[in-house]
């Protein structure tokens, strides 16, 4: 049975759902992140001890013995429904062997007992937790011998198992260690005795095989530390002895512990990725810690039937569903679940999909107005097949295609239930233009052809329009004087004219859709091809000098020009005289003039050459190097024809100058320098055809 409660003491304006988990006597011990719960129950006429697992509404009892043992107790499960534990065989009142276990859900009898840890020991080990991965850790206790570094008898010793195999864990050189909680990374959390007499426990942190004790972080003389989430932060705190509390808890992160604001002689049990935090009071009252509030779970308000006392809080998950003990309203000692209300209520779908048929093209949203407590997760799916990515609560499918059409459903589901809903989906394709018709320009007397290409459903319906006052009016073409094809995909004139020069022709699709496509507007040109009557002539001038190129072409309709210079368009040059109002040497290039009209076009080319003496247009650097270092000078020139290269060095600090051998190129390179060099000085003379040498600046050379 379950019942609505008020929980506002965090601040979060929400109310839970209370499940009672059976009327036997029974304890809830842990939950998975999927809202899986382990724990125990014990039979009606006997005090043996069950695990039972508690999932999507579902109970299922394990009333046989787990390991051989009538006492089993679930301590940890993952989100595949893996139940670790242990069972325990009592005789005289004294626990002399506990075994610990990996119980598969939902079969029953593939148990996976832990093996002995040791060829001469006592077959005694718990389990506390597993993480989704199916690793497992624990520890081994009442051992007699075969302890790992130098332990004794009536001892215990940490371990993980993995994959059938039993690892014990490092430690602090003591005779006894615990593990109690494991994360997705694998990051290891326990106590550990100090040393081979002490009996001081220390919290420890194992994380990628690296031990670091906590305990200097966690103050006092002794700590555990038992819980770790997915973010690597750890929580423990301070103990007389054995695990015994002594008041402070911390929640340690990144290197840092931080001291929880909790009453004295609290004890945490367990944490989400949140960083909520449960446990009880010095008094054994169970609290949730949160955002720095503590709320005692007694101090909540109920509506409707409650337990009558909460005994424990164990562990809580990120969805904040919270499993201990109770007495419940019907006063029996048994498990219970809580969950926040909008966690807890069934998918439902408050606009059912209904089949509808759309346009392709178009966008549709199919929203079946699902609601439902978190995590809710949908999947959607298209002729029974998942849609990759398609796993939000609504499915939008943008640019529909005929391909699309198709039978779609969804799953939703959430820790409470599950629902689907389908509906048929059809899309329609009206009249595309794939491809449209283009301008088109064709020789008197010759055939020209205007095409469009079309898809979608069929049939399709074809009516090509003439407009000859520049698109302003238009009308039907038909098939006469040359003209056919007026009502097809393609246009086909077999004999143009000159009265058809400048025609501006669109083409109208329809089919059943109603909605019609029309190409764009495309001009049919009629006339002749250009010829270039007189072509532009080479050019050779002097900087400054006023020198223009000319071209003289025919053709119809009039041709137009544009001049290049290079591959370079010239804004503006679109005449038959390019002109140059004093050339420079950055004039100098080739140019071209293209001629064209509808018909096709002409290229002339000529060159112009401006004559330019030689100069430096970037002096070279002073350099400073350490001595046996190389030093490099450099310098641009810029002229007309070949420029020759010279480097001169001084050695007498610019008072002369002497031509350095082979150093005939814009670059000068000293490999190795040396100190003797400090101070030279180094200038390159740069000279062309016009013979007007231009001498750099000079530039110093430092050698430290």
């Amino acid at each position: 049975m379950a019942a609505l409660l008020s929980f506002t003491a965090l601040g979060l304006a929400t109310t839970y759902v209370y499940t009672d988990l059976g009327n036997l006597t029974s304890d809830a011990a842990a939950i998975s992140q999927n809202g899986r719960v382990a724990g125990f129950w014990e039979g009606n006429t006997t005090s043996d001890s069950s695990v039972f697992i508690f999932y999507n509404g579902t109970f299922t009892n394990y009333t046989s013995n787990v390991s051989g043992s009538p006492n089993n107790f679930a301590t940890g499960i993952n989100s595949s429904g893996l139940v670790v534990g242990y069972s325990d065989n009592i005789t005289n009142n004294i626990d002399d062997t506990t075994t610990g276990f990996i119980f598969s859900n939902p079969l029953v009898d593939i148990s996976l007992i832990i093996p002995k840890l040791g060829s001469d020991q006592i077959n005694s080990s718990k389990i506390f937790a597993i993480n989704d991965a199916g690793t497992a850790v624990g520890t081994a206790p009442n051992w007699n011998i075969g302890v790992p570094n130098g332990g004794t008898t009536d001892t215990g010793h940490a371990f993980v198992y993995t994959n059938g195999a039993v690892s014990f864990l490092p430690d602090f050189k003591g005779t006894a260690s615990e593990a109690h909680a494991i994360n997705k990374a694998g990051q290891i959390v326990g106590w550990s005795f100090i040393g081979e007499s002490g009996i001081k426990a220390h919290a420890f942190l194992l994380a990628n095989g690296k031990m670091t004790d906590l305990n200097p972080l966690f103050g006092g003389d002794e700590s555990v530390a038992v819980a770790i989430n997915d973010k690597g932060d750890v929580l423990g705190y301070q103990s007389y002895w054995f695990g015994y509390p002594l008041g402070s808890m911390y929640l340690y992160s990144k290197g840092k512990a931080t001291k929880l604001n909790l009453p004295e002689f609290s004890q945490p049990f367990g944490m989400n990725n949140l960083d909520q935090v449960i446990g009880e009071d010095g008094s054994f009252n169970p609290f949730l810690y949160s955002n720095g509030t503590l709320t005692y779970l007694a101090d909540l308000t109920f509506v409707g039937p409650a337990p009558e006392e909460f005994i424990t809080v164990q562990a809580i998950n990120d969805a904040g569903q919270m499993v201990g003990q109770c007495i419940s309203p019907n006063g029996h000692q048994s498990a219970y679940l809580i969950t926040p209300s909008d966690e807890a209520s069934l998918p439902a779908a408050g606009t059912p999909l209904a089949d509808k048929m759309k346009l392709a093209g178009g966008n549709i949203n199919l929203d079946p107005g699902l609601s439902g407590g978190n995590p809710l997760t949908v999947q959607w799916y298209r002729n029974g097949s998942p849609i990759a990515g398609a796993t939000k609560t609504t499915l939008t499918l943008a640019k529909l295609q005929t391909s699309q059409t198709g039978n779609y459903s969804f799953f939703a589901s959430n820790l409470m239930g599950n629902m689907s809903g389908n509906m048929t989906l059809t899309v329609v394709s009206p009249p595309i233009i794939g491809k449209q018709p283009v301008n088109t320009a064709v020789l008197i007397g010759k055939t020209a052809k205007l095409m469009a290409t079309i898809s979608g459903s069929p049939p399709l319906t074809y009516q090509w329009l003439v407009s000859n006052d520049g698109g302003s009016t238009w009308a039907n073409v038909t098939n006469a004087n040359g003209i056919s094809g007026a009502t097809s995909p393609t246009l086909i004139f077999s004999n143009t004219t000159v009265d058809e020069n400048g025609g501006q022709y669109q083409c109208v699709v329809n089919n059943s859709s109603g909605v019609p496509a029309t190409t764009t507007p495309v001009t049919l040109t009629v006339g002749s091809v250009p010829q270039i009557v007189v072509a532009p002539l080479n050019l050779t001038a002097i900087q400054s000098q006023i020198v223009s190129f000319n071209v003289t072409a025919t053709g119809f309709p009039a041709p137009t020009y544009q001049w290049y210079k290079g591959k370079t368009l010239l804004s503006g040059q679109n005449t038959t005289t390019l002109a140059f109002n004093g050339v420079q040497t950055t004039d100098a290039d080739t140019y071209s003039v293209v001629v064209t009209n509808a018909f096709g076009k002409l290229t002339s080319k000529a060159t112009l050459k401006v004559i330019i003496p030689a100069f430096v247009s970037v002096q070279p650097s002073n350099a400073s190097v350490a001595a046996g270092k190389s030093a490099k000078f450099a310098v641009t020139a810029t002229g007309t024809a070949k420029i020759t290269y010279q480097w001169q060095v001084s050695t007498d600090v610019g008072h002369s100058f002497t031509n350095i051998a082979k150093a005939t190129a814009n670059t000068y390179s000293i490999a190795k320098t040396t100190i003797a060099m400090n101070g030279w000085q180094f200038h390159c003379l740069v000279n062309n055809a016009a013979d007007l040498p231009d001498t750099s600046h000079a530039a110093t050379l430092t050698v430290n």
